[in-house]
This record gives C-alpha cells, structure tokens and sequence, in this order.
C-alpha cells in the first residue's frame, strides 16, 4: 500500500519553514549547441547541451554525470529554445546534471515527434559519444526524462513507453505544466508534476488529475505554486524559477541516489525542503504540495 503525504505550508502555523534552496548549485556550468542527427520532429538536427564543468574531464578523479533529455514547450522550439530554458537548464547542471534539449519542432504542436527525439538524443548521446566533449563522463545507465508544457507531455510519453527503463535508463519523468494525459497508467518511474494557480494554458487541474492518474509511478510529487502563471520555469522576464531547483533534487535524489537532494524534496522536518519554503502559496485552496509512495519521510494520513 502506497503512502500519502499531504504538507502544506501555513504561515505561522507551519512547525518548519525556510527560505528556498539556492538557483545555483555549486557547479560552474558551461553550454553548447551540437548536432545530433535523426530527429524528426523538423525544423533542426541540433540540441543544446548543459553541463557542470567537471563534466568534459576524462581523467579519473571526474565523476560520471547522469544525463536529463528535456522537451520544451510549443513554439518556443529551434532558436526560441535556449533563451527561454537557459536559467532551467543551467540550474539543473549547477546541481550536477547533464541536460540535453533537442531543438527539433520550432513551432507547431508535436508531442509525438517531440517524444521520439528525446528517445533519440538519448540513444544516440550514449552510443556516440564523441559527438560533444561532455559526453566523455555521462551516465546513460540512469537518466531522467523532464520537459515545460508541449514537453512535459512528451518527456511524460517517453516514461510511460514500455519498458522505458530498460530501453532508454529512465529513472525519473519530471512535466512542468504539461503531462502525458491519457498516458499517466503507463508511468511507472518517480515522477514530479508542477504547476500554478494562475496557468491559463495548462490549468492546474489538468496536472492534478494527471497526479492522481500516475497511480503506478512511486513516489509521485504534486507541486502547485498558488500565484505561478505557465511561464513560471521559464525565462525570468516571464517566470520565476522557484521551484527549478527542487526539479534538480527530485531528478538527482531518482536518478543519482542523493540522499541530500531526497530529503530538499521529501524530509518534512527540513526547513528548506519542498514544501516547507513556500508559506502559503502551496497552500489551499489556490495551491498545493503533496507526495505518495515516500514513506521514509512525513506522516502519513
């Protein structure tokens, strides 16, 4: 029997509260565009490639770095798609991550064809690795699958494809205001949902009954930021970014074992974690903070 945590943050009456983890991790981080090859979603061959500078090393002391494929939104594919995700991406490397997002689908609404090429980047990044100086150390054996709107639909396609940890080393599926609806049964991996009380293009109750759809994905988190509109990962002219690094903590406590990063997630009694640094905009009615199926930390109801 799975276990449900429900920790909302109220004010003064939460037991522990603090200011959120930082944007940046303690990596200095580096980026690149670089041609992949076989995507079919048009438009470009390329991706964009995040990393922790340590990454590029080859030599011994450099540790292996486990690698995001991350899906963008509609419309903000091609040369849209490093202004508006660098500050998400950069983060997630800070933390220690390889994130690589294909620029394929420029425009138009291609959850599919998004799908398959994230499959590619990640079955062609692992065979090939001369095809960017990063890949030299990163770990393909244990990957996470993460994307904003239009991609956090085709990222969540490709968790719930069969035999999607065997076939591509998923190990956790992150959507941002966007899931794989229709498709949640098939999740069988960590999985992360966020969203806002002011998203008018995915409504938040879309991503809360994707939550509660994702029966089979253990632990399941559901992060609802009270006041966040659609845009919220995204560039800061448009979005905030808070909750970008606990997209880092999720990804990195699922798919590098960091006992650290699990408990910036899960551990009720860190003031820093999840759920505890926001007061009140994760609470109800206008937001949430919520996990199943982590019953080492919380109380369950």
């Amino acid at each position: 029997m799975s276990t449900c945590c429900t920790l909302l943050v109220l004010g003064a009456a939460s037991a522990v509260s603090g200011a959120p983890i930082p944007q940046q991790g303690p990596y200095k981080t580096q980026s690149a565009q670089f041609t992949v090859g076989g995507l079919v979603a048009g438009g470009s061959q390329d991706a964009f490639i995040y990393w922790p500078l340590d990454a590029s090393g080859a030599g011994v002391g450099t540790p292996a770095r486990n690698v995001v494929a991350f899906g963008h939104g509609k419309k903000a594919g091609g040369a849209k798609m490093d202004p508006a995700y660098s500050p998400l991406l950069s983060t997630l490397a800070s933390y220690g991550l390889i994130a690589i997002a294909p620029l394929s689908c420029p425009e138009d609404l291609c959850l599919r064809e998004l799908a398959q090429d994230l499959g590619t980047v990640l079955d062609t990044c692992a065979a090939n690795r001369t095809l960017h100086p990063a890949l030299a150390r990163a770990n393909f054996s244990r990957v996470g699958v993460a994307g904003h709107s239009m991609g956090g639909g085709a990222s969540g396609y490709v968790a719930a494809s069969t035999n999607a940890t065997a076939r591509y080393g998923v190990h956790a599926y992150v959507g941002m205001h966007g899931t794989p609806v229709n498709e949640e049964a098939g999740l069988a991996v960590p999985t992360m949902y966020t969203t806002g009380g002011e998203d008018k293009l995915v409504r938040p109750s879309v991503v809360k009954s994707s939550f509660v759809r994702s029966a089979n994905a253990a632990p399941r988190v559901l992060a609802d930021l009270a006041d966040a509109n659609h845009f919220e990962p995204t560039n800061p002219i448009q979005g905030h970014l808070r909750l970008n690094p606990y997209v880092a903590a999720f990804l990195l406590c699922h798919v590098a074992g960091d006992d650290s990063s699990c408990a910036k997630v899960y551990d009720a009694t860190d003031a820093s974690s999840l759920c505890n640094s926001f007061p009140g905009e994760m609470s109800p009615p206008g937001g949430a903070c919520q996990f199943v199926g982590w019953p080492q930390y919380g109380t369950p109801l």
